[in-house]
């Protein structure tokens, strides 16, 4: 069996004390840039392989980061994640995940696991309804950043998407595009980030001079089958319409789908626009859709060095990121 490097073989080679070597590992101590830096290239050619529990015990981490995110099992998070990870492993961290879908027990016991395993940060999408698990973390200390989200009181700071313009995008792209009749399909609105997606709406139509009819705008569950009655109702009951802006991809697929049963044209005598540019989306045979894409992995490679910058104790400023507008057969 091939014996393992350990810092001391390091210190051996390098004519160094095992002290400042384990200080140029971790990137704590006062060492030269050009001691540190040799250090790092001798590890690399000795295959060194750090003893994460040596490690922990010295600088007093843990090296684990929680995120804690809904609907894992769609691809727009596990974008985020991806982009997360990346960060994560260049910082020699791991990644705890949870799932909670909006149940308040779940959320509270996935927190609850965080700081059991005391993780020296933690991502979070934060919901209103579930503030009450947040107060575990201010009395922890520990480092947060919202995605996505931008809950007053949580964490030191967010990073989110303009989803008021992005939706002021959508409807300007229906009426350059001749649509003039154009309802949308909304989601529960208690979050922010959802409320300004249907204000950017509202004034999208106000601005643009076109009509607005509360009877239009039907909310629906992140789900592609109620997105879908939801819409059969509203095309039965208001033909007029001839496009819809949906609040999710999930959403706007349904409405396709619906606009089928109706005998509608998409997009000849219905266009629609999605949001979240899924991958799902992107890859209907027949009517890949038109989206606002956000920019996933890019959100979670900044959420990853935002929330860094918090765990070494540095100041950050909170972040809004463009969406941008993908034009498929939808429209």
């Amino acid at each position: 069996m091939t014996k393992r490097t350990t810092i001391t073989d390091i210190a051996r080679q390098l004519g160094l004390s095992p002290k400042a070597v384990s200080f140029g590992l971790n990137g704590t101590g006062r060492l030269a840039p050009e001691t540190r830096q040799k250090i790092l290239e001798t590890a690399r050619q000795l295959n060194y392989t750090p003893n994460a529990l040596a490690r922990s015990l010295v600088t007093r981490r843990s090296f684990l980061i929680g995120v804690l995110l809904p609907y894992l099992n769609i691809s727009f998070f596990n974008r985020v994640i991806a982009g997360i990870e990346k960060i994560a492993t260049q910082e020699n961290f791991s990644i705890i995940l949870g799932n909670s879908n909006g149940d308040f027990q779940v959320e509270k016991n996935t927190i609850e696991r965080f700081l059991q395993r005391q993780v020296d940060g933690i991502i979070l999408y934060a919901r209103p309804e579930l503030c009450q698990c947040y107060e575990l973390l201010a009395e922890s200390g520990i480092p947060v950043l919202q995605v996505l989200s931008q809950l007053p009181g949580v964490g030191s700071g967010y990073i989110v998407v303009d989803n008021y313009h992005a939706s002021y995008l959508a409807v300007a792209h229906l009426k350059e595009r001749g649509y003039h009749r154009i309802g949308m399909l909304t989601h529960n609105r208690s979050s922010y980030e959802l409320n300004q997606r249907y204000f950017g709406f509202l004034e999208a139509l106000r601005s643009l001079n076109l009509p607005f009819r509360g009877e239009w705008c039907v909310e629906c569950e992140f789900d592609l089958a109620d997105a879908a009655e939801k819409t059969e109702r509203l095309l039965v009951a208001h033909p007029e319409i001839n496009a819809l802006f949906a609040a999710s991809d999930a959403a706007a697929l349904g409405a396709v789908k619906a606009a089928l049963t109706c005998r509608r044209k998409v997009p000849q005598s219905l266009a629609v626009v999605g949001f979240d540019d899924l991958e799902m989306a992107a890859n209907q045979l027949v009517y890949p859709l038109t989206t606002m894409a956000q920019p996933k992995e890019e959100l979670g490679i900044m959420a990853a060095e935002m929330l860094f910058q918090l765990i070494n104790r540095k100041k950050i400023k909170s972040k809004v990121l463009d969406v941008s507008l993908v034009v498929r057969k939808t429209t």
